[in-house]
């Protein structure tokens, strides 16, 4: 008797399986393997998106309409839809044009008109923040001048930090903490170099209780750099684990202690004890800093060109618009036919650009993107 109940329970789990687990799922297999009917222009284009984005889920039955109805999903994402439409052809457009780069879809291509800038600082790099450094850069030269006549010694025409130094691409979300996510690249790198273990350090640190920055709306990497020095460190990724919105910081500091909330435990090597800013505007300097380690440098991330791009060397005008609103970390530079180029890596994600890293052309200046102008690195 006991056995033949088992045996029902056991068929009746299977069904209610298929029924109301696996099917959600099997839709979405039978659309990515079959073709879609759509009334809609961009139909089958956009559903290749969503499904290869995830974007369409179990969840979408929650929503009313149907996974095996396309045009009731685009119905329901009109709006979304559109943006897609537009960016589809945008990057079509740019790509039939003789440019050093190519642009793709990647996951911005149906919210980049409507919440894209989510991934941006809002609390942005100003012009006064790039006068106060070009002041700092020349306060620098006159204290160590001998620093500097050493350091631009023996450049080489290729320098690139590999993964054996750098960390593994990161994805901040929709949090404006990639000035968190810069920093934390910055020393982890500063870590190896000094020949210290780490895997990751706690950017949700840095968003929670970093006071001087501004959580998911941006913040200054030298800022951070700042806690890091007045706190002894930063505790890890997996003590502190990331959330990529705003919290309440797990630990309070006070005069010369802190009170602690919860058990932070501080990672050997993140100590840091100084820092200094690379010189705006130069070229030479930003190469030779690189010969410390990856530098956290600040770009205009606003352009579909750079939303979308994909690969090759970023190559395109400052507009009259530019503004400093994102941080990433640089961790070389190299040269082909056409000239030098940066190499930066990201916080969006391994299927942004060349998984997750891009190359910018080296022009003298502000740079292209505005990214040769706000520079920090680790000097202990």
């Amino acid at each position: 008797m006991i056995r033949k109940i088992s045996q029902f329970l056991f068929l009746a789990f299977i069904a209610f399986s298929h029924c109301f687990l696996l099917k959600p799922f099997i839709n979405i297999f039978k659309l990515q393997n079959s073709k879609i009917n759509s009334n809609y222009e961009l139909g089958n284009e956009y559903f290749k998106f969503l499904t290869d984005y995830d974007i369409i889920s179990e969840e979408s039955n929650n929503f009313g309409f149907k996974l095996d109805n396309p045009d009731d999903i685009i119905k329901e994402r009109y709006d979304n839809y559109l943006i897609f439409k537009k960016n589809y052809y945008s990057i079509q457009d740019f790509n039939k044009g003789n440019n050093s780069f190519k642009l793709d879809i990647n996951h911005f291509a149906d919210t980049f008109e409507l919440d894209g800038n989510n991934f941006l600082m809002k609390n942005e790099i100003s012009a006064y923040d790039i006068t106060k450094n070009d002041l700092v850069g020349i306060k620098q030269i006159l204290e160590d001048p001998q620093y500097y006549i050493d350091k631009y010694r023996n450049l080489s025409s290729e320098l690139i930090w590999d993964e054996s130094i750098v960390s593994k691409v990161k994805n901040q979300g929709r949090c404006g903490s990639c000035w968190a996510f810069s920093t934390t690249g910055a020393i982890e790198a500063n870590m190896r170099i000094n020949n210290y273990s780490i895997d990751r350090l706690s950017e949700q640190e840095l968003v929670d209780c970093s006071p001087e920055n501004h959580g998911c709306n941006g913040g200054l990497m030298h800022l951070a750099f700042n806690y890091v020095i007045e706190n002894d460190g930063l505790t890890s990724n997996e003590i502190y684990n990331y959330t990529a919105k705003d919290g309440k910081c797990q630990y309070t500091c006070s005069a010369n202690n802190q009170t602690n909330t919860t058990e932070i435990i501080k990672i050997d090597g993140s100590n840091i004890r100084n820092y200094k800013f690379t010189i705006p505007r130069s070229v030479i300097d930003l190469k030779a800093s690189l010969k410390r380690g990856p530098i956290c440098i600040a770009l205009d991330a606003s352009p579909l060109e750079f939303r979308f791009y994909s690969e090759g060397v970023i190559d395109i005008p400052s507009r009259n618009n530019s503004r400093i609103n994102h941080a990433v970390l640089l961790t070389g530079y190299s040269e082909n036919v056409n000239g030098s180029y940066w190499i930066i890596q990201n916080s969006w994600g391994k299927n942004w650009g060349d998984k997750g890293y891009a190359k910018i052309r080296i022009k003298n200046g502000d740079g292209v993107l505005l990214s040769q102008l706000y520079g920090v690195y680790p000097y202990n």
